[in-house]
């Protein structure tokens, strides 16, 4: 599967002996890319401010990565519409053009393009079937997600252990541009 976030796993042995995960895990994060996506019990939210020390809380909660994925870059798709940060653009080859513009204006240049994996190719809309795309099964058809190659400008995924997941997106403004229908 292809990734959205930076993957980590995180260390639980300690955990284990005392019989409990964390509810909460805290991140370092650059306060100036703020807003921040974290995922809280059951859903993800936006956290507006870092708090003092730079950091922000996520919660632990049970999830799939890919079932993870798909809600963050819903989250983002409506943040990035109703706050204009010019990351979501329309399903054609000038929405994707757009979406790739949108990161190499922040300087990153290595990208990849992620969309649902196709049982033929000739499924895929011309413009799309001359590009390298990494399949991802959590993105929605007719949907294109375009990220850095290097997902720590994104944001980190932990898993705790199999069932348990902490996420935090610590640049879902500069560091994700999504194409989609329906605008």
């Amino acid at each position: 599967m292809s990734n959205l976030l930076q993957v980590a796993k995180f260390n639980t042995k300690v955990m284990k002996k005392k019989g409990a995960l964390p509810l909460m895990v805290e991140f370092n994060v650059a306060p100036e890319s703020a807003p921040f996506l974290v995922t809280s019990s059951q859903a993800v939210v936006w956290v507006e401010e870092a708090h003092p020390g730079d950091l922000v809380k996520a919660a632990v909660r049970v999830a799939t990565p890919g079932d993870l994925f798909t809600e963050i870059i819903r989250a983002v798709a409506r943040r990035g519409l109703a706050d204009q940060w010019g990351n979501v653009h329309p399903f054609t080859l000038k929405g994707l053009e757009a979406a790739m513009q949108h990161l190499q204006s922040y300087d990153f240049h290595e990208l990849e393009i992620l969309a649902a994996p196709v049982k033929k190719q000739s499924s895929r809309p011309a413009w799309l079937r001359a590009l390298p795309v990494r399949p991802a099964s959590w993105v929605p058809t007719k949907w294109v997600v375009v990220v850095p190659k290097d997902r720590e400008y994104v944001g980190l995924i932990g898993h705790l252990d199999p069932k348990h997941l902490v996420s935090v997106v610590h640049n879902a403004s500069r560091g994700m541009a999504i194409i989609r229908t329906g605008l």
